[in-house]
């Protein structure tokens, strides 16, 4: 006997970071008025048309931009006034996973606050009961009024088209230079010489890499001067300069200016494969307590448990760029085995790397050197 097959529903589970965070680097200190762009890149398999922003306390607004097919997708999150106590750790709800905490936002004193008007409905005042001669005068008007209303529903049998909300802008990757014209306009520069223009504000301060959606440039803030464009605030992992000097908070470009944006240290270079643990930002730094191993960056923390006889952390952490970094638990000690080429872990405040065989130090800092440099 045949039984046709019966529909049946299926919970997946995901391992490992349902979420990668694309631009650690940005200031989540916020004054009135000003506003944050996270850029996150979903793991394979979630929905991120279903992504949901959690609830959020008063003065605070966002959104979520998720492009269709992309696993790339943004939340923005704006502070509506002025709140130097503000601290709030938004959350992400995601299908099937639950609700995935966001980094937590900072108030700031000063900026503006953001007035959004009210429609408040005005008391009507009753009518006043008509005359005959009104009464007369409406029944006159009837004639036009039926006209008028045959008119509307001829124009209604044509519907007009709905119009279709534009798709968001892409990332622009490789920037490599930021042109401020004499128009004082922006434009940034790539790599291949694509050259993209940026709408800036004409007045106050903004945040580059949030207008231009570029992840590496997100906390570059600078404001419109009555001599050029002043710097106010550059990213401690970003190179700003113009030739051969490096500009720093507080310098003003002048219009009819090239700079040239960089990643500031080798440890900071797109190269690195560092997997799940990217959104923990550089550097890294292991704290170690016994058979447990905490790695540290400025943006979070991962933990994990020493149970095997020999653990390579580049595998257990699914960073590729530690593959190599072996370690072995020696009763309730850890002990390094070996390190790949191009890391080098040393304990903090001594510049000597850690050789083989030795323990582990409650605190270590991770190297990540350059190319052709001897471990």
């Amino acid at each position: 006997e045949w039984i046709a097959p019966r529909e049946r529903q299926v919970l997946l589970r995901l391992t490992g970071q349902p979420l990668t965070w694309l631009n650690p680097g940005a200031d989540l200190a916020l004054r009135g008025g000003e506003d944050v762009v996270l850029r996150l890149r979903a793991a394979p398999g979630l929905n991120t048309a279903r992504i949901t922003l959690g609830a959020l306390p008063a003065g605070v607004t966002g959104r979520v931009d998720a492009p269709a097919g992309s696993r790339d997708f943004t939340v923005t999150l704006r502070a509506t006034r002025p709140q130097s106590d503000l601290t709030v750790t938004p959350t992400l709800l995601l299908p099937e996973v639950g609700a995935v905490p966001l980094p937590t936002l900072r108030g700031q004193a000063g900026g503006r606050t953001l007035n959004t008007p009210a429609i408040t409905p005005t008391p009507g005042t009753p009518a006043p009961t008509p005359s005959p001669a009104g009464r007369w005068a409406w029944l006159a008007l009837l004639p036009l009024l039926a006209l008028g209303a045959w008119a509307a529903l001829r124009r209604r049998a044509t519907p007009a088209p709905t119009p279709r909300a534009a798709p968001a802008r892409p990332f622009l990757p490789g920037v490599e230079g930021i042109e401020y014209r004499e128009d004082r306009t922006l434009h940034l520069v790539t790599a291949d010489g694509e050259v993209a223009g940026v709408p800036t504000p004409l007045g106050g301060p903004f945040d580059l890499g949030q207008l231009s959606r570029v992840p590496h440039l997100s906390g570059l803030r600078a404001e419109q001067h009555r001599d050029g464009l002043k710097l106010l605030r550059l990213p401690p992992d970003l190179d700003v300069s113009q030739g051969a000097r490096l500009l720093q908070a507080g310098d003003i470009v002048r219009p009819g200016t090239l700079i040239g944006v960089a990643v500031a240290r080798q440890v900071r270079a797109p190269r690195l494969e560092l997997g799940e643990l990217a959104g923990l930002g550089l550097p890294l730094a292991l704290h170690v307590t016994g058979p447990s191993v905490q790695v540290r960056g400025p943006y979070g923390a991962h933990v994990l448990r020493i149970t095997a006889p020999v653990t390579d952390l580049g595998g257990a952490l699914r960073a590729p760029a530690l593959d190599g970094l072996r370690v072995t638990l020696s009763g309730h000690t850890l002990l390094l085995l070996g390190t790949p080429a191009g890391v080098q872990l040393r304990a903090a405040g001594d510049s000597q790397p850690l050789r083989d065989s030795q323990p582990l130090p409650a605190h270590a800092l991770l190297d990540f050197l350059p190319p052709g440099s001897g471990a």
